[in-house]
């Protein structure tokens, strides 16, 4: 749906004007604010992350955006290669600190590029 912008199977469920502002970096200039993972930007949209290569891993580029869980889960789209990649993981089980997601997370979208 977010690849079509907006629409999917010819019904349209969200205005391409919504998807056009989920997809647009509302931090540009911005530093990052997580001082324990220096190598995250801060480039937002609406909703989803953009081009971050911390959980995004090779799939990141200027058009992709995607967002990540708690749990460990991950969304990551890139549309330039029309793939969408869903990672879903609880490492919440049993203790949600025993384990840093991030590096299945990059894993899994380094192997499918």
């Amino acid at each position: 749906m977010l690849l079509g912008g907006g629409q999917t199977g010819g019904k349209r469920v969200l205005a391409e004007a919504t998807v056009a502002r989920m997809l647009r970096n509302y931090n540009a200039g911005l530093p990052a604010t997580d001082v324990d993972r220096p190598n995250r930007t801060s480039t937002h949209g609406i909703g989803l992350e953009l081009d971050q290569p911390w959980f995004m891993g090779r799939l990141a580029s200027p058009g992709s955006f995607g967002h990540t869980g708690f749990t460990g889960c991950e969304l990551v789209v890139d549309p330039s290669k029309q793939l969408v990649l869903v990672l879903l993981t609880n490492r919440a089980h049993p203790n949600w600190s025993w384990a840093n997601p991030d590096p299945t997370r990059v894993a899994v979208a380094d192997a499918i590029t």
